[in-house]
């Protein structure tokens, strides 16, 4: 059988080596589109028969496609877009594939500074949480709870009130959501600032 290299890749290609490795996240096509908000034309005057399209991403971020025939008698606006988007459409596949891929270290990095070995029959996950949070000591914190400090804790210990933005239980007046302490450094590694 011979092999060419001229012949497209399809979508359906990739989908399918994917399966076959076993690895079904990739950038895919139907994401890549939901990641558009909005897509917008321009046409020059003066540099007819240029055509620009921009695609403008949910993130804010924006990419840019153009294209022009070598001779001006050829122009069509429709194929001018098309090959126009096209070209946005190959710079987004490669910071969506950098965004993944930057993920997937992080994700690993995260995993092998972990410093307690993983037991049989567990698997290891990471996970995001929204919360909202300030700096509060041990002894504060016991404080608003009306409990008393443990013997083997000290009130001045540094830490973090942390209010849980995805639970809706009032089960604390003045909060709306789940309320709990953390140690400064737990909270520091396991939480960044938005």
């Amino acid at each position: 059988m011979e092999t060419t290299y001229t012949k497209p890749v399809t979508e359906e290609e990739l989908i399918e080596r994917a399966k076959q490795k076993g690895n079904h996240e990739r950038v895919t096509l139907e994401k890549l589109n939901e990641n558009i908000e909005s897509e917008h034309y321009l046409n020059p005057v003066e540099l007819h028969p240029l055509t620009i399209c921009v695609l403008k991403l949910k993130n804010g971020f924006m990419v840019h496609g153009h294209s022009a025939p070598a001779i001006e008698e050829n122009f069509d606006e429709v194929i001018g877009r098309r090959l126009a988007r096209e070209q946005a459409i190959k710079q987004i596949w490669q910071l969506m594939g950098y965004a993944l891929k930057e993920r997937i270290y992080q994700e690993r990095a995260k995993v092998e500074s972990s410093q307690v070995p993983v037991q049989d029959g567990f698997e290891t996950y990471i996970g995001t949480k929204v919360i909202h949070a300030q700096p509060c000591t041990r002894g504060a914190y016991c404080e608003l709870r009306g409990w008393s400090i443990p013997e083997n804790e000290e009130w001045d210990t540094p830490g973090y009130l942390v209010e849980y933005a995805d639970r809706v239980e009032n089960m604390f007046p003045g909060f709306a959501g789940y309320i709990s302490w953390s140690p400064k450094e737990v909270f520091d590694n396991a939480y960044k600032k938005v």
